[in-house]
């Protein structure tokens, strides 16, 4: 007579399998949603052509700042700048599209300001909320 372990060894390696692969379609769906979105939130804005894995970081190896240079001739105040498929930056090099960025009142992304924060410091340009009104 065969134990149970013996007959049914498989199944949790199946339900294992099964549960890894829905947790990695759903992570799918997750990213090509915020891809969607993205794409949505940047089509007002124009911008060169992006590859679909490595986005514009080509323009970034090496010497190549003469395509960048370009790039800002062809597209004056701002462009959406691709690295990889899930991750846009929003270039902006006009002084009145970064006031108009600059001065909203809805809450801000820390993202970016995490990377601010060393090079110029806590102060007014990176405050939120309540304390940036009083200021």
């Amino acid at each position: 007579m065969e134990s149970w372990l013996e007959t049914h060894w498989a199944r949790p390696f199946h339900l294992a399998f099964v549960f890894c692969l829905a947790l990695g379609l759903l992570l799918t769906i997750k990213l090509y949603v915020r891809r969607q979105r993205l794409l949505r939130d940047l089509r007002a804005f124009p911008g060169p052509a992006a590859s679909l894995f490595p986005g514009h970081q080509k323009l970034l190896e090496g010497e190549n700042f003469e395509k960048l240079e370009e790039i800002v001739e062809k597209y004056p105040c701002a462009f959406p700048f691709w690295i990889g498929p899930f991750q846009a930056f929003f270039y902006i090099y006009d002084l009145d599209y970064a006031k108009t960025f600059l001065s909203r009142t809805d809450p801000k992304s820390n993202y970016l300001y995490k990377f601010l924060v060393p090079s110029v410091g806590e102060g007014l340009l990176n405050l939120n909320g309540p304390k940036w009104f009083q200021h």
